[in-house]
């Protein structure tokens, strides 16, 4: 074979490689279109049926109200469904944005594993959170991303572990490194069906789903290990798994974290302290940090005692907080101390901040320092200041103020919407609210509209993105331009079914004050409206 021949088959070769390639590559495409489109249609078949259910039960209340809670659901199951194809999306074409804020570790995996408590209750699963040696807590990153990726982690713990099993959670920090970074392991350990080396190998590729007919009627899409994954090496983490098939699973994700150093907020100064510390020494350290900062601090070294000082002190000047040292997180005189301080003032009592060497709660216990905090050994100066920081704008239950309320009654909302249902339907739920609704199809519309009508007439403009003629993004840009002032500080929010990461930054950039996507929670919206309008 001569040197030609020889080319053309290694081009040959190259060719039906490629062509094998693309075949692979359109078979892997087809694939995941199909399973979208079957677990799209799993929860709209839902809303199909539990409509005509009710249409055709109208009079029966009870049914019409079951029927509903049912459409509620599927909603809520298509709603994250498409939430998830969305991450995916922007993971692929690397168009998700990291935004980086200030954040605090503890409270970020309390926020997150207090989510999962109902679902974990309902499967008589208990969630244990356990915190170890954490000494940085003040934490520089993408706080949102991370819970994120824990929420998908600890949904799937707690959907693969069979009733009366456990979910544990881990935080350790396993090394501080002199560039202002430090090495944090979370672990997430459950009693589980576990995995096969099999599933192990392919686990975090789309829609992969362990088969086990224990399982089976968990819903979900199969992509939040693949977006948890994809999430984790976005930021420069790593993720390991343990299992075996019976024994439960260990997942742990590994990441450097920025620290800040400096991450106080001031405490007020004419707060009152009780420190409960059968530890005269660390008793005395906390106190002396705490008067630093111009706080009235009280030192007693037995728990029994704490709730008579307490009561006495609501004669003169009640404590902001109670900080109480425990040997463990599961002490039986701080849970009854928790229990009486609850049943004594409901939500007006003062903060209790419970200290451990090693916190670890299930959900009874987690339920009762719902509205309590806790830190953990080894102490540090922020780690108590962050904890008191709370207490320093609670009210004592002596003086309770009543809740206020912001009304949305008689403001006027322009919404700029072409969808006519999608305008009908917000038209009637804000009506309800006692808002008052005018709509426009467009961006000029909208502008048409602004002008024509007198100084501060609306008090909010909902603006869609993708209208015709012109627009939101335009249309709020000559906003911000106008030479009326009542409209150039119009707030503007927009509504849109553009939900990626980059949207949301365009929005802003455009000059709108807050973003809301389709399809939307009305309650989340009414939030925004309070916050914007208040």
């Amino acid at each position: 074979m001569d040197k030609n021949e020889l080319l053309m088959e290694k081009v040959n070769e190259e060719l039906r490689d490629a062509l094998a390639q693309t075949a692979r590559s359109d078979q892997g495409k087809t694939e995941y279109m199909s399973q979208i489109t079957r677990s799209i249609r799993i929860p709209v078949n839902t809303l199909n049926g539990m409509t005509t259910i009710a249409r055709r039960n109208i009079n029966n209340h009870d049914k019409v109200l079951d029927c509903l809670d049912k459409i509620d659901i599927a909603a809520s199951q298509l709603v994250k469904l498409i939430n998830e194809i969305t991450d995916m999306s922007e993971l692929e074409e690397s168009a998700l944005l990291m935004n980086e804020s200030t954040f605090h570790l503890s409270e970020l995996m309390w926020q997150t594993i207090s989510g999962h408590f109902a679902t974990a209750s309902k499967k008589s699963v208990n969630i244990c959170y356990v915190v170890d040696d954490v000494m940085n807590e003040h934490i520089i990153g993408d706080s949102d991303r991370l819970r994120q990726i824990l929420s998908n982690l600890l949904s799937n713990a707690v959907a693969y572990t069979m009733p009366d099993g456990k979910v544990t959670v881990t935080v350790s920090e396993v090394h501080a490194f002199k560039d202002d970074y430090s090495l944090y392991n979370i672990t997430i350990e459950d009693t589980g069906i576990g995995m096969t080396r099999e599933f192990m190998n392919v686990m975090f590729q789309p829609f992969e789903r362990v088969d086990d007919p224990r399982i089976a009627h968990e819903q979900g899409a199969g992509l939040g290990l693949t977006i948890a994954m994809r999430l984790i090496r976005m930021m420069s983490g790593d993720i390991k798994v343990v299992s075996e098939p019976g024994a439960g699973s260990k997942v742990t994700v590994s990441m450097q974290l920025r620290r800040q150093e400096d991450a106080v907020s001031n405490a007020q100064r004419d707060m009152k302290v009780l420190v409960v510390n059968s530890d005269q020494s660390e008793g005395a350290e906390i106190a002396e940090v705490l008067q630093s900062h111009g706080m009235e601090v009280q030192i007693i070294t037995d728990i029994e005692e704490t709730m008579e000082h307490i009561v006495t002190a609501e004669q003169d000047i009640p404590y902001n907080a109670v900080i109480v040292a425990c040997e463990d997180g599961n002490s039986q005189s701080g849970y009854q101390l928790a229990q009486k301080v609850k049943k004594e003032y409901e939500d007006c009592g003062p903060l209790l901040i419970f200290i451990a060497n090693k916190w670890e709660c299930d959900w009874e216990w987690m339920r009762t320092f719902i509205d309590n905090t806790y830190i953990t050994r080894p102490l540090k100066d922020a780690k108590i200041l962050y904890a008191c920081d709370g207490a320093g704008i609670k009210t004592p239950h002596s003086v309770k103020p009543d809740p206020v309320e912001i009304s949305l009654t008689g403001k006027r909302i322009l919404v700029a919407e072409d969808n006519e249902l999608t305008a009908e339907m917000i038209k009637e739920i804000l009506e309800q609210q006692g808002i008052i609704v005018e709509i426009a199809s467009n961006g000029i519309k909208v502008l048409d509209m602004l002008q024509g009508r007198g100084e501060n007439y609306y008090d909010c403009v909902l603006m869609d993105i993708r209208m015709p003629v012109m627009d939101g993004y335009a249309a709020t840009r000559r906003i911000r331009c106008n030479a009326r002032q009542d409209i150039a500080k119009l707030p503007v929010i927009a509504m849109t079914a553009d939900a990626f990461s980059i949207d949301i930054r365009k929005a802003k950039y455009a000059g709108m004050n807050a973003h809301i996507a389709k399809p939307f929670n009305f309650e989340e919206m009414m939030k925004v409206f309070s916050s914007i309008l208040s």
